[in-house]
């Protein structure tokens, strides 16, 4: 199973993907599950097709930082305590610390080190810099702790340059697995200019509509 775990759909201010465009896109770069989800918005549960399929979640901006929540029904306030949205997630829930050191967008940095509770940190396709994702590579090494990666899509182009495969035959094992560790991690590596482009319409609001 191909895995995406990271992708943003319209309803945030971020993005211009629309569900159907993403599921498109998904399906042309061989994905089989995708974590389609929204800024500090209650979890949509997206329709998904034949090939892919849909967890829904949210990315919350934490007091701390930004924290990804997946196979989530729950609605978490913006700017609540970073340690409260963990514990206030359900036991279903795949619980994820996304580009937790970039500096440029709102990871958590050093107050990682007393979150407790998560499921994963993660290496992000958008980090403009790969000592971001070296940093959280080598963390999760030295602490032991799962690592996953998310393309953090806000656009055609990006779903799919990073993404985890898991041997599982359904959503629930998925989970399961990456808890444990059990999945491998791609990464497509880029040059800043190429990444740039994106990050900066993203930076700025962009949106299609």
């Amino acid at each position: 199973m191909r895995i995406d775990l990271h992708i943003h759909a319209n309803k945030s201010r971020c993005s211009g993907l629309e569900p159907a465009e993403v599921i498109k896109k998904a399906e042309e770069q061989g994905l089989d599950v995708i974590g389609l989800v929204n800024h500090d918005l209650k979890p949509i549960k997206y329709k998904g097709s034949k090939k892919v399929k849909i967890i829904p979640g949210v990315e919350v901006s934490t007091k701390q930082g930004h924290i990804l929540i997946l196979n989530t029904d729950k609605e978490y306030p913006k700017g609540i305590n970073a340690q409260e949205a963990i514990n206030m997630a359900e036991k279903k829930a795949l619980i994820i610390i996304p580009h937790p050191f970039d500096i440029t967008r709102k990871g958590v940095g050093s107050k990682l080190y007393k979150l407790k509770g998560y499921h994963a940190i993660e290496v992000n396709a958008r980090c403009l810099f790969d000592y971001f994702n070296k940093k959280a590579i080598k963390y999760s090494r030295v602490h032991n702790v799962p690592l996953v990666a998310g393309s953090d899509s806000h656009f055609p182009q990006e779903i799919g340059n990073a993404y985890i495969t898991v041997k599982a035959k359904t959503i629930k094992e998925a989970i399961k697995k990456i808890k444990q560790g059990k999945n491998k991690t791609y990464l497509k590596k880029r040059k800043i200019k190429k990444k740039l482009g994106p990050y900066l319409k993203s930076a700025i609001g962009y949106t299609k509509h």
